[in-house]
């Protein structure tokens, strides 16, 4: 199980703009708020965190609830894919990825913008022990 993150990114599709506050670490959960945005146009969005150079899809956010005037989910940066990218790397390395909202009714990018992530690999160790039986 992932643990949550102190970062929150933001996307404001009225500005299509993507920031976001503290730092984004493999094996965490990032909360995600999405400004202006309706009910009608948030129902077909995807962010996705892609590869820089193939676009793969590492991690992605499908589902947002309504959250005031915003729109909230949670990306999830658990996924083995994605710990791979930093196998090798020392443990404060950090990665750029590329953060993307995608419209599925419109088939389009509607926001694209470029995100840095670390490596974190003491959550693998902490996640090992907690699910290692003594």
């Amino acid at each position: 199980m992932s643990s949550t993150s102190v970062c929150t990114i933001t996307v404001n599709l009225t500005r299509k703009t993507v920031s976001y506050s503290g730092v984004m670490s493999i094996r965490e959960r990032v909360a995600v708020t999405i400004t202006g945005a309706t009910g009608s146009t948030i129902a077909g969005l995807i962010l996705r965190l892609l590869k820089p150079d193939d676009h793969a899809e590492m991690a992605a956010c499908e589902s947002f609830a309504a959250s005031g005037d915003d729109f909230v989910g949670t990306l999830d940066l658990s996924d083995a894919a994605l710990a791979s990218e930093f196998a090798d790397d020392m443990a404060n390395k950090v990665r750029s990825f590329v953060l993307q909202v995608w419209s599925e009714g419109d088939n389009s990018s509607v926001v694209t913008d470029r995100v840095y992530v670390m490596n974190n690999p003491l959550t693998a160790a902490i996640q090992a022990e907690t699910l290692t039986p003594a």
